[in-house]
């Protein structure tokens, strides 16, 4: 759990936590008390790395470092401002993804349902505790991540289900319905695959489109006695900021023309005010300043 925090969110490591103490409790009340402080014990030197690390990171053992970047990149983001309409629709939107990207098909979730059956209490809790700790948590919080990328905040459920899935699976008769479920299985995970891929593929063209509108124009444009080229990139909207992540300025090393020769490409936002513009070039040393525009997907230059 106190992993969990560390290098994921801090509510999955409430939520690993409770499904842990839950497995515990389902085995009586000595066993819990018996083992707890023990497993307190042992997790007092990763949980006193933590905070110092946090301490060190953020200037707070209190605020982890995911705590201080979610709290400056999306403020209004924060767990709990929902009403129960969108809550619905958040868990809705969670369960549909769980089932095509998990199983590949309809009625896919089904599957963990018929290996709950198989199992004990310690058993559902450790396996699907996770997955329905997490769907409840999430279902409070507004983002949800890009819909090509899956069930992104439920991935460390995911096991429990996969290992749910296939006690279900092994209980439905290998002919008939088996077969069938077998069969639609591998189909939709293939079609889930492929239309990641895709999805994933549009993806980085948007968000590389500015690098490569660069190094096409230094392309064509070839003149490395100049120097380094300043891409100015409009973040002007959300959409623009959650997609270019310029601060502070990217340096990348791409080649210009045929590949000859080398030549310095920098990314940065585009600050809208030409004293400022050039107050960035000198900065940065840059010889010539291009402006990205979203529009074309091209690059103009800016004249001093």
């Amino acid at each position: 759990a106190v992993s969990c925090v560390a290098l994921a969110r801090p509510g999955t490591g409430v939520v690993m936590a409770g499904c842990l103490v839950g497995a515990l409790a389902s085995r009586g009340a000595r066993p819990l008390l018996r083992l707890l402080p023990i497993a307190v014990l042992c997790a007092l030197p990763s949980a006193g790395l933590f905070f110092w690390h946090a301490s060190q990171s953020t200037g707070s053992a209190l605020v982890p470092p995911y705590v201080q970047y979610a709290r400056e990149v999306s403020p209004n983001d924060s767990w709990g401002l929902v009403n129960l309409p969108t809550a619905w629709t958040n868990t809705g939107f969670n369960l549909a993804r769980l089932t095509a990207w998990g199983f590949g098909f309809g009625g896919g979730l089904l599957l963990p349902l018929l290996g709950v059956l198989r199992g004990g209490a310690g058993y559902r809790w450790l396996l699907l505790g996770p997955a329905l700790g997490l769907l409840g948590f999430h279902a409070l919080l507004r983002f949800h991540g890009v819909p090509w990328a899956g069930p992104l905040y439920l991935v460390e459920g995911w096991v429990g289900l996969a290992l749910l899935g296939a006690h279900g699976l092994a209980s439905i008769p290998r002919r008939g319905v088996g077969a069938l479920a077998l069969g639609l299985g591998a189909l939709g995970s293939a079609w889930a695959l492929g239309a990641q891929f895709s999805e994933a593929r549009n993806e980085q063209a948007l968000r590389s489109a500015p690098r490569r509108a660069g190094l096409a124009w230094l392309a064509a444009h070839p003149n490395p006695a100049e120097g380094p080229t300043l891409v100015l990139v409009p973040l002007g909207d959300e959409t623009a900021r959650r997609r270019y992540h310029l601060a502070p300025p990217l340096v990348l090393a791409g080649r210009a023309g045929s590949g000859e020769a080398s030549s310095e490409l920098l990314l940065a936002r585009d600050p809208g005010d030409a004293e400022v513009v050039e107050a960035l070039r000198t900065a940065l040393g840059a010889g010539r300043v291009l402006r990205f525009e979203r529009a074309s997907g091209d690059c103009t230059r800016i004249e001093r």
